[in-house]
């Protein structure tokens, strides 16, 4: 009885072995280019990314690092790659690149910006067998052939596909650029509620000598003209009756900024410069405000309405999308000083209202950009780009509807 125990445990193994092994050969293999600033909120969105894209059974991931988890995606049974992308041309990477591609028989690439793009479309021209080459956009501009550098990114024929990162970014693609409707998915960015960590102990009325009965109005924005800044202040100029202070939060605003405001209201506004925690000031604000003239989704404007706040934000691009008018927020022409200064007056004087808008947008966010849709979708794009492809079935369904099991 030993003897045959033994026997058919050995069978079982054995078994089990070719089924392992003949499952990752069978396996899409994905390699995953991603270059993010160690600590950052998108390197662990993108570890949990990988992490639930491993787990599927027809996808084996193979991932340059994302330093600060490089241990936590080893532990993944990840084979990692160490590149370092200095350029949207680096010679050493793009090497590494083909060398590991042609090695691991890589099926997809799936690239995290323009930098490792192009690196990876170099690269292709060297590979045995080209993989399809994918990757995220989360601007709304137009694709401009006459730019050198756009040939060695989007408008390569060995680049395969565009993950737009919102309704807008595809639209802009398809009608500003000439792409196919085939040619662009939109698959939302996550972040998870619990990744939005701020200081619960700061006391920012005390910190920044704001008065306790104060308002607090503010955004989260590095000064760039498209941001639509200058438009803000000219709102808070008008704004001198309201009992309000106003958060800056981003570099650069204090000295593009500071010279527009009124005397009086100087005293009232607050340049906090470049946080590294600004949910830690976005928590107590009362009401969040995104007056950008160009958006292709705000990851600021998600984190506030995972924090339930009311916003205001100009009605472009993927806030459109984001921010339902008057259900989840409020929503303005760009560029429009006076309907700015109507909405802020509206929220400021009616705290219901602002705290029924910020539970709504929260219901929302966790719904639309939580990591399990995000993947879903991901594993459902691979599957079609990849198809004919072994074991595997295709679903006609929509890709931003399909969910899938995060474990």
């Amino acid at each position: 009885k030993g003897y045959v125990f033994i026997n058919l445990w050995a069978t079982h193994c054995t078994d089990l072995c070719y089924y392992t092994r003949n499952r990752r050969e069978k396996a899409m293999k994905i390699l995953f280019l991603d270059q993010h600033t160690e600590g950052s909120v998108f390197e662990k969105l993108n570890y949990y990314y990988i992490k639930g894209l491993s787990s599927a059974d027809d996808v084996r991931i193979f991932s340059s690092a994302p330093f600060g988890y490089k241990g936590r995606i080893t532990e993944l049974g990840i084979e990692i790659i160490e590149l370092s992308f200095r350029s949207k041309v680096d010679f050493n990477c793009i090497k590494m690149i083909i060398n590991f591609s042609n090695e691991k028989k890589i099926d997809l690439i799936h690239c995290h910006n323009n930098k490792t793009l192009a690196n990876a479309i170099i690269a292709s021209y060297w590979m045995k067998r080209k993989p399809k080459i994918i990757c995220r956009r989360g601007i709304v501009r137009k694709i401009n052939p006459w730019d050198p550098s756009e040939w060695i990114t989007y408008l390569n024929p060995n680049f395969t596909h565009t993950i737009a990162l919102s309704n807008a970014i595809k639209k802009n693609l398809i009608e500003e650029s000439n792409f196919s409707e085939g040619s662009v998915t939109t698959i939302y960015q996550a972040i998870e509620p619990d990744w939005i960590v701020g200081d619960e102990n700061l006391d920012i009325h005390h910190e920044l000598d704001i008065p306790k009965d104060a308002l607090l109005i503010g955004c989260v924005a590095n000064y760039r003209p498209v941001k639509g800044l200058e438009v803000f202040i000219k709102a808070i100029n008008t704004l001198e009756h309201l009992n309000a202070y106003y958060l800056f939060i981003g570099k650069g605003c204090e000295e593009a900024l500071s010279s527009l405001l009124t005397d009086q209201q100087r005293l009232r506004v607050r340049f906090l410069g470049f946080q590294e925690n600004p949910a830690t000031f976005v928590k107590a604000l009362d009401i969040y405000l995104q007056p950008s003239l160009s958006e292709g989704l705000s990851f600021s404007v998600i984190e506030a309405m995972l924090l339930q706040k009311a916003m205001i934000v100009s009605d472009v691009g993927g806030m459109s999308e984001l921010v339902e008018h008057r259900i989840r927020g409020l929503k303005v022409p760009p560029n429009d000083i006076v309907s700015l200064r109507d909405a802020i007056q509206e929220l400021a004087y009616d705290f219901k209202f602002r705290n029924d808008l910020g539970i709504e947008a929260y219901s929302y966010a966790t719904k639309e950009f939580n990591l399990p849709k995000m993947v879903g979708c991901t594993l459902q794009l691979y599957r079609q780009l990849l198809a004919p492809f072994p074991g595997r079935l295709i679903s006609a369904g929509d890709l931003q509807g399909h969910q899938h099991r995060n474990s």
